[in-house]
């Protein structure tokens, strides 16, 4: 069964730099930060930055869009 952050690092996996760029503006997290964790240096990261990012990832892409707005 995978756990909450295999779904974030498969998530992160499936996206390039400059789409974690767009990722970090819309959530907030800085970008060294899910860097470090796409790259598995992170391996424990805080819940807060797991939800926000997994929220992001939840959204269909329009809704993407308007909230980048």
């Amino acid at each position: 069964m995978a756990t909450l952050f295999d779904t974030l690092l498969a998530h992160l996996d499936a996206r390039s730099l400059p789409q974690i760029e767009e990722v970090s503006q819309a959530t907030g997290v800085p970008f060294h930060t899910i860097a470090k964790i796409k790259r598995r240096e992170t391996v424990n990261p805080r819940i807060e930055t797991v939800q926000k990012l997994l929220e992001h990832f939840a959204r269909t892409p329009k809704q993407r869009r308007k909230q980048a707005a």
